[in-house]
């Protein structure tokens, strides 16, 4: 029959993903962050999908110049001179489903029934960059590089505090609005189409259901432990970030004070470095930050917003619409043609302990009122002003524990600038 034909199906689908896909399980009535391990337990010893992201010098054209040493990049040509440093992400396959109060995502690094892909299915791999995307301000084009040199001079360039303990050299670029982001992105290559972007939304989606998978937990400030349970898996977390810097505007007003590869000594690895930033008087330690790095993504979370592109919220001053492209030709700063319309978000500031997945595994938060500890334990800002408003994402260094990989704020008009907003650099190949 028609009924026992479907069930066969759903049954070989599920047996398939049993052998293939790997993911997690979390009960949305259940208040820990902590999900289940599910499917093949060999792939979550193996973590396939999460092994196939490399550190990569990427050319302007796309080309890949240089594939980074696995254990540590020290001594590798970081400066620009060789390419972007860049991360590819594989365009992996996966799964995200609803079963009553549960949901669950899966990821498996081959074409599985009832599985699609984050972009086109022409496209292998994404990129992002290793660091905080820094600004060479001689030709006004985005970065990830290492190089201290006064033309890649970060945050909002003062040169005034070059040889001080607030030198902004080898830092991030900020107080710079989500437009010219895009812009100073593409300038990498004026002919490549729009291949080269700032932070795309749905890149940071992909990293960080990688994470969730990988470590079976929505806490992504969970403290860091870099030995695996009684079961083989990771646990833990990548600890608080840098998120407790104390008086960050007395110190450098709001500037990036994290030099780009600063946990370089990590190569494709996951940890967390300390780094000592300095008092006034160059000597005195004025603050220990725990700089995370996730599979050689550097400050996935905390230190600075990072504004994102790709996803554009529509407030009508009650509702609250969640708009995401995956075609950067289409990223706009004034409507949503070419956006899909994912769904309504939370109209209501706080805790996150939905976020609206779909389909897509969208993380924009749908109900708020958790807390640091429990379901997302990340947290959510907004505006109730009618406009179009962009997304920041993963937090910044002074405010705690709302920071992680689900920490999102929808205050800001693409217009918006600030010192403690910088973003990413990304490519997409063009298909």
């Amino acid at each position: 029959t028609a009924a026992a034909n479907a069930n066969a199906a759903a049954s070989s689908v599920e047996n398939l993903s049993a052998l293939y896909a790997y993911g997690v399980e979390w009960d949305t009535t259940v208040s820990s962050p902590n999900g289940t391990r599910i499917g093949n337990a060999t792939l979550h010893h193996t973590l396939p999908v999460q092994n196939m992201m490399k550190g990569v010098l990427l050319g302007d054209d796309g080309t890949e110049n240089q594939i980074l040493n696995d254990a540590t990049w020290i001594g590798q040509p970081l400066d620009g001179s060789k390419g972007q440093v860049m991360v590819k992400i594989p365009n992996y396959w996966f799964r995200c489903e609803t079963d009553g109060t549960k949901f669950r995502f899966w990821v498996s690094d081959r074409q599985l029934a009832g599985f699609t892909q984050f972009f086109d299915n022409k496209i292998n791999y994404v990129y992002c960059s290793a660091y905080e995307a820094g600004l060479d301000r001689a030709n006004m084009a985005l970065v990830s590089i290492v190089n201290s040199s006064t033309q890649y001079r970060g945050g909002n360039n003062t040169a005034d505090w070059d040889g001080t303990y607030r030198s902004l050299l080898n830092m991030p670029a900020t107080n710079i609005s989500r437009t010219n982001f895009r812009t100073y992105a593409r300038k990498r290559n004026s002919s490549a189409n729009t291949c080269w972007n700032e932070y795309i939304y749905t890149i940071h989606v992909m990293i960080s259901w990688l994470f969730f998978t990988e470590y079976a937990t929505l806490n992504s400030q969970k403290d860091y432990n870099a030995s695996l349970d009684s079961n083989g898996y990771k646990q833990g977390g990548l600890g608080a970030g840098v998120s407790n810097m104390p008086d960050w505007g007395g110190y450098n007003g709001t500037n990036p004070f994290i030099a780009c590869g600063t946990t370089d000594s990590l190569g494709n690895r996951s940890g967390v470095v300390n780094c000592d930033i300095l008092a006034a008087d160059g000597t005195t330690v004025y603050y220990t930050a725990q700089v995370p790095r996730y599979r050689g993504i550097e400050n996935p979370f905390g230190h600075l917003w990072k504004w994102s592109d790709g996803v554009n919220i529509k407030e009508d001053g009650t509702t609250r619409t969640a708009y995401v492209t995956t075609h950067p030709s289409k990223f706009s700063d004034t409507a949503y043609d070419g956006y899909e319309n994912r769904g309504t978000i939370s109209h209501s500031e706080g805790w996150t302990t939905k976020m609206l997945l779909g389909y897509f595994g969208d993380l924009l938060p749908l109900v708020v009122g958790g807390s640091s500890s429990t379901f997302w334990c990340d947290y959510y800002w907004l505006n109730t002003s009618p406009n179009l408003y962009g997304a920041l994402l993963g937090g910044m260094a002074f405010i705690g524990a709302t920071d992680g990989f689900g920490s999102v704020n929808t205050m800001s008009v693409p217009a918006g600038a600030d010192t403690a907003i910088g973003s990413r650099l990304c490519f997409v190949p063009s298909v």
